[in-house]
């Protein structure tokens, strides 16, 4: 009840929930089908006397997948290293009110390493990633949302970035666009340069061609992968 003191009896904690899902135990590992959602007093954050939820397993293994709440409450999984290493197309969602999973529409490419990003209107774009031949690639594409119960679309594909790039930074800025920077190349440096998906392509002067599209936005002071934004 709102507005009781903790020292009253019928006070009770806040409590949120945890999704847990894949994961590694070694670098670059193949994926696991593990899947935990565990509730948590989110007052003190304590963690070892989590309870848990019974729920099912992963359809597919996944390892350096992505995992984007949607806006119906919904947890969609991409992508991500099968249990034998190689980078899925498939994704999941998880539905927490019944704790059970679904098919999701496939990737355009397979990805894993990749970078996902919930835009203002509810889609995610999904960038770069590590594709199906071992290597970092340009491509991005859309998962259009759907509200539960409504039938898939299929994914959208959007132009490439300039240069291939995994393991990259990526944010929604206020303006809608979506900045990614840094990363992995193709070659294995570290990437130094970032660009912006203009969602609403406000600057051009042809409103019946306002396709999302990448501008340049200048680079980083230094090259950096595995960075935080």
């Amino acid at each position: 009840v709102p507005g009781l003191p903790r020292s009253d009896p019928s006070y009770e904690p806040p409590l949120q929930s945890f999704l847990t899902t894949g994961g590694t135990s070694v670098e670059d590992g193949p994926g696991t089908s593990y899947l935990a959602v565990s509730i948590v007093n989110t007052e003190t954050a304590e963690t070892t006397n989590a309870s848990a939820v019974p729920s099912t397993n992963l359809t597919d293994s996944r390892s350096y997948h992505t995992a984007t709440l949607l806006d119906d409450g919904r947890v969609l999984l991409a992508g991500g290293f099968d249990a034998s290493g190689a980078p899925l197309a498939t994704t999941e969602i998880y539905d927490p009110a019944t704790h059970e999973m679904s098919a999701g529409p496939n990737l355009v490419a397979a990805r894993a390493k990749h970078a996902a990003v919930r835009m203002a209107n509810g889609d995610v774009l999904f960038v770069g990633g590590i594709g199906a031949s071992g290597t970092a690639i340009a491509s991005a594409e859309v998962y259009n949302f759907t509200p539960y119960g409504a039938v898939l679309e299929p994914n959208s594909l959007l132009p490439d970035l300039s240069r291939p790039r995994h393991s990259a930074s990526a944010v929604l800025l206020p303006d809608q666009k979506v900045l990614v920077a840094g990363g992995i190349s193709a070659t294995g440096t570290a990437v130094q340069d970032a660009q912006a998906l203009d969602t609403l392509r406000n600057g051009d002067a042809d409103p019946t061609t306002k396709e999302p599209d990448w501008i340049t936005v200048g680079s980083m002071n230094e090259a950096r992968k595995y960075a935080s934004a």
